[in-house]
């Protein structure tokens, strides 16, 4: 694997650890209100934000978030200019800019 996600919060700079990136939960406990600030930050920071959640369901697991919870993350993250790319791409344009 290029990268292992971890459940420990935060925003990845510089140095980024491809073996650790740090990432937030999108659950249906979570608060959007929360997330939108961590959104921020990273913009702020020119970060690298991974979300990650493991289902989408009008009654998700307590691991998963509703398709409405989803949307307005999304939302929210396409309005701040981040640049939404998987973590495989994201992990390749860092070597190649690295590599560069």
């Amino acid at each position: 694997y290029k990268t292992c996600r971890t459940i420990e919060p935060g925003i990845n700079t510089d140095p980024i650890d491809l073996g650790f990136l740090r990432a937030y939960r999108v659950y249906s406990s979570s608060r959007i209100d929360a997330l939108k600030r961590v959104i921020q930050a990273n913009q702020r920071n020119k970060g690298w934000l991974c979300l990650y959640t493991h289902d989408i369901s009008p009654e998700p697991s307590p691991w998963g978030c509703t398709p409405e919870q989803f949307r307005a993350v999304v939302a929210f993250a396409a309005e701040s200019d981040a640049q939404l790319i998987s973590v495989r791409d994201a992990a390749d344009s860092l070597e190649a800019a690295v590599a560069a």
